[in-house]
């Protein structure tokens, strides 16, 4: 005689719904984790955009010093200090530091040597020298972009950039070694830079900074940041 199984379990259909996200997520994973990663970072950059404090002009450092985060923050409030100029007329004299980290092939060759713990010799680590050299490529690249925009008078350069990018290329007002001006001489921030940084003015032929009334503004920056009296010449 067949008994009737009281404690068979109930079987119960999965929805449509539920059926289409778990094909969904077989299929698209990745490429939904992907897109949800570069939505996240465009929301966090976006946010960040939002809440900077509005400067009056941006001084950028391009070079190979690698700055600590707590480093670039001195260094931008003392550049901020340095001015007085408000232009947008909110009643503070803001200054912005844009950097650029840009080395010669010698200065990532040695930052990528170490000592072997086996042999007690010096070797190059190749792998990170290759993605290394690849990034200061792209850096380069992206640094000549920015030098074509005009949106920027006033440099921190090292001698490799100067030389490689702005000597015989762009319109210099000035230059002056860093170590020299009333900049470095008052401020322990910029004390930090290498010895041979350099201090330059520019005049570009396009952008924000090819207005003669907004050069000014970088002229007289310039000026205040090496020390130059009102009355003793412009650059």
């Amino acid at each position: 005689m067949n008994q009737e199984k009281t404690n068979a379990p109930e079987i119960k259909e999965q929805s449509k719904f539920l059926k289409w996200l778990d094909n969904y997520w077989y299929h698209y994973k990745w490429p939904t984790i992907g897109v949800a990663f570069i939505l996240f970072t465009l929301i966090v950059t976006l946010s960040q955009c939002a809440s900077e404090t509005p400067t009056d002009m941006t001084v950028t450092y391009a070079g190979n010093f690698l700055f600590s985060e707590a480093e670039q923050s001195g260094l931008n409030q003392v550049l901020s200090d340095t001015c007085t100029i408000d232009l947008d007329g909110n009643g503070d004299s803001a200054v912005g530091l844009a950097t650029f980290s840009i080395f010669t092939e010698e200065q990532l060759t040695e930052l990528y040597t170490y000592i072997d713990p086996e042999t007690g010799e010096e070797k190059v680590d190749k792998s990170s020298m290759m993605s290394a050299k690849q990034y200061n490529t792209e850096r380069i690249k992206t640094m000549q972009t920015y030098i074509m925009t005009g949106d920027c008078a006033v440099w921190l350069v090292s001698p490799y950039v100067y030389e490689t990018m702005f000597e015989g290329k762009v319109r210099i007002v000035e230059t002056v070694p860093l170590k020299d001006t009333a900049l470095y001489k008052s401020y322990d921030a910029v004390k930090g830079l290498p010895d041979d940084t350099i201090l330059m003015l520019t005049y570009p032929t396009l952008g924000a900074y090819s207005n003669s009334e907004l050069h000014a503004t970088a002229v007289a920056y310039f000026n205040a940041a090496i020390g130059r009296e009102e009355g003793q010449g412009a650059a």
